[in-house]
């Protein structure tokens, strides 16, 4: 079930349009996530500070929590509508290739790479290297991205 009613499908998504979707849809998580918990975190001072709160076990928690509901974010967005708000506003799709439903399994699969910024650069490295406008993790959770036209 899709917000848009889909008309017309195309299958090659340009790379900008899914780079502007994930721009998205990192602001939405940094405005639902990550906002409120730094409310409960104190602002460092000197470097010394920094360095502090970054090692400290609270900021390791609080990173491990916010990479947990960003995966989730995703793979639950993609799982029950197909698409996350940045795929809604660019007007993209997450599809199965296996002409079956999007299982939870496949969108965790798909989007484990944002967990860390090399692997989603590495990814995406590896789908202009092989032209065929799947990311790897995509193509081992057998799904694609979609442009639908409404």
């Amino acid at each position: 079930m899709n917000l848009f009613e889909v008309k017309k499908i195309l299958p090659n998504v340009a790379l900008w349009k899914r780079i502007i979707a994930y721009l998205i849809d990192l602001l939405v998580i940094s405005f639902v996530i990550m906002t409120p918990l730094m409310r409960f975190s104190e602002q460092p001072n000197s470097f010394s500070e920094i360095f502090t709160s970054i090692t400290s076990q609270e900021t390791i928690m609080v990173s491990i929590i916010v990479s947990l509901l960003s995966l989730f974010y995703w793979s639950f967005l993609e799982y029950k509508f197909g698409q996350s708000v940045g795929k809604i506003i660019m007007k993209l799709s997450v599809r199965s290739s296996l002409r079956k439903k999007l299982t939870f399994t496949q969108t965790t699969i798909r989007n484990i790479t944002k967990l860390s910024t090399i692997l989603i650069i590495l990814d995406t490295l590896y789908m202009l290297y092989k032209k065929g406008n799947q990311r790897y993790f995509e193509i081992i959770s057998k799904t694609k991205v979609i442009e639908v036209k409404a």
